[in-house]
């Protein structure tokens, strides 16, 4: 049974955890993937997971996004629990991965983008994975269609099915808020911008959902391992394309998101290949 704490033991516990946490010294080395979600992470995580040299951490904060998550009771500082889970590799490269957009993981830790980067930076945070997905409206249908089907991946093997769904183009639901569709396309962009600028002196390797993970995930693995001067080993792809359908069969409101995207420089997005 968990245990159940008062408030002020809480605060006791917390602030001894977090004095704890903090002394603990900077990992050089240390890679952070950053994205924002929907953009083909899973599938290339799952694979590095799979490799020897590498501590590959996931979506750490994911769980800390619920403010009603027990572990939100006696942590209040992100960070240290990142210190702590860097120290626990046993000789591998710790490696974990952000959702970076503001409404995203970086909400419940409280930090904007300069000083999120910067913090991991002084942590010894030296190689950094920029992945991103070029379609946007692909990307918010591709989270849309995971609500309504309650499916966020399909196994390798497994049919991917047509749901239907209709996109809210003034409340665009993403992670714990909701958005303008086009305010969240603009929003990415500035996001991406601002990686550039944040880790301009930094080892970056920029990965795309289209040219590098859509046809074969392979590439982006290998890449990744060639970025980290590590040997190729072998992997298995154990994840699908979930949405393979044109977006007019997907969008049951397609007339209306095109309306709003026509004449702007999110036009290309309605293009089917």
């Amino acid at each position: 049974m968990r245990e159940t704490l008062t408030a002020p033991f809480r605060k006791i516990r917390s602030a001894l955890y977090k004095r704890r946490l903090q002394s603990l010294p900077p990992v050089p080395g240390s890679v952070a993937m950053l994205h924002t979600g929907r953009v083909g992470s899973t599938v290339v995580a799952k694979m590095l997971k799979q490799h020897p040299r590498l501590f590959w951490d996931g979506e750490l904060y994911e769980k800390y996004r619920n403010e009603n998550t027990p572990e939100r009771h006696v942590v209040d500082d992100f960070l240290a629990v990142l210190r702590w889970r860097m120290r626990n590799t046993h000789g591998r490269t710790y490696c974990f991965e952000t959702k970076s957009h503001r409404l995203q993981h970086l909400k419940p830790i409280g930090l904007d983008t300069n000083t999120y980067i910067g913090r991991l930076r002084a942590m010894g945070f030296s190689r950094f994975i920029v992945l991103r997905r070029k379609n946007y409206l692909r990307q918010a249908v591709s989270a849309g269609v995971g609500r309504a089907d309650k499916r966020r991946h399909i196994q390798k093997g497994e049919k991917a099915k047509v749901v239907q769904i209709e996109l809210d183009l003034e409340h665009t639901i993403l992670s714990s808020g909701t958005i303008p569709l086009l305010q969240r396309f603009e929003e990415f962009d500035q996001l991406y911008d601002d990686f550039d600028r944040l880790l301009a002196d930094m080892d970056v390797l920029r990965l795309t959902y289209e040219d590098d993970i859509e046809q074969n995930p392979l590439v982006a693995y290998e890449k990744v391992c060639h970025f980290l001067g590590i040997p190729v080993e072998p992997a298995s792809v154990s994840l699908r394309k979930t949405n393979p359908y044109p977006l007019s069969d997907i969008l049951l409101n397609y007339e209306e998101v095109a309306t709003l995207l026509r004449g702007t420089e999110y036009e290309w997005m309605l293009e089917e290949e």
